[in-house]
Formats: structure tokens, C-alpha cells, sequence
């Protein structure tokens, strides 16, 4: 059974610019867990400006485990986003990511409030 996770986030942080910069839609593309598996099936940078990026990106299954390995791995920047899932739409997760550590909050949209 397939399991989407659509991760939206912004990346902050002066490595996003001139020759330095390592964090396109290719490399992303690459990125791999250690067992092999890819940490994105998707990757699309929305908006990009020396120093900043807005990126939409999407795996089948484990959302959070790919955005804390990516956050890991790029320690001098700074993420900020919303994950979500398609099986469970009522249900999101803010995460924040600087030094390298990741913070996740659930948040559950009200019953009232659901489409």
C-alpha cells in the first residue's frame, strides 16, 4: 500500500549561494539513506534567491526520518516546513531544523474545521 508525504520547506543559510552551493534538485534527487534508499522520489525547488530556497518534495512512505537525515547532513542551514500525508489528511507536522537537529510538532485540524 503506498503511503505519499508531501514535505514543503523553506532552507536558509549562506551555502545556498555562488560556487558552494551543493543543495539543488539534482543533488537532493541523489540524496540516499545509508541502506540505499532514496531519501526524495520528488524534488522541486519552488523559489530560489541567493541564500534562500522554498522546496516541494515528496517520498513513498517515512517523511520525517528523509527531512531529519537531510537536516542532519546540512547542519549550517536552517529548515522550516510542513509534512503531511495522503492516508492521513486531518493530520500535519511542523518541523524546524538548525545545527544540524530536527524538531517535530503533530497538530491535528480540528473536527469542526475538516473538509
Amino acid at each position: 500500500m503506498s503511503n505519499w508525504w508531501d514535505i514543503d520547506f523553506s532552507v536558509i543559510g549562506p551555502e545556498l549561494a555562488g560556487e558552494q552551493d551543493q543543495f539543488t534538485e539534482k543533488t537532493m534527487a541523489e540524496m540516499r539513506f545509508d541502506d540505499g534508499a532514496k531519501l526524495f522520489h520528488h524534488v522541486k525547488i519552488v523559489a530560489s534567491v541567493p541564500g534562500y530556497r522554498v522546496i516541494h518534495a515528496s517520498r513513498n512512505h517515512s517523511g520525517g526520518p528523509a527531512i531529519e537525515e537531510l537536516i542532519t547532513r546540512f547542519p549550517k542551514l536552517t529548515f522550516s516546513g510542513v509534512l503531511h500525508t495522503d492516508n492521513m489528511y486531518e493530520h500535519y507536522t511542523l518541523f524546524h531544523g538548525r545545527g544540524g537537529q530536527a524538531m517535530f510538532t503533530e497538530h491535528v485540524v480540528p473536527e469542526n474545521q475538516e473538509h
